[in-house]
């Protein structure tokens, strides 16, 4: 690359890797079907009914840091009274899907998974608990 060039792009370097990361994010989004689709099938031609697996264990590292922020969510409300009760990573159970009035859908595909659980208690009558249960739902969402 020219050095001019290099140097008309250097400011915007960080920014372009930003741009880089989503698109990669992006793109596995959209892709992720067929690509779980393939890896299943991989993982069945090497290993047999085991290979199956092979997407679980891909995923298990974005699971343990998923359940893990929202631990540390309920950590930041400690002042308010929430605490922690349990943390559950990789208990596999089938989940209802629910829509945004909470009533149960069916699903016509495959039945969604509830791989990890983080259980809590708070304090009732704040108004904190009133802001995060607002904040929750919209996560949720």
């Amino acid at each position: 690359m020219d050095p001019s060039q290099a140097a008309q792009i250097k400011p915007y370097a960080p920014w372009l890797i930003i741009a880089g990361v989503f698109v990669l994010f992006i793109l596995l989004r959209v892709t992720r079907r067929e690509l779980r689709a393939r890896v299943d099938e991989i993982g069945y031609r090497l290993i047999g009914s085991r290979g199956l697996f092979i997407w679980f264990w891909m995923n298990a590292p974005g699971v343990i840091v998923h359940e893990l922020s929202h631990a540390l969510a309920v950590l930041l409300f400690w002042p308010w009274g929430f605490r922690l009760t349990n943390v559950t990573l990789f208990r596999i159970r089938q989940v209802q899907p629910r829509g945004r009035d909470s009533r149960s859908m069916r699903s016509g595909g495959r039945q969604p998974l509830q791989l990890g659980e983080v259980q809590y208690s708070r304090a009732e009558g704040r108004i904190m608990t009133y802001v995060a249960e607002l904040l929750a739902r919209a996560v949720r969402r």
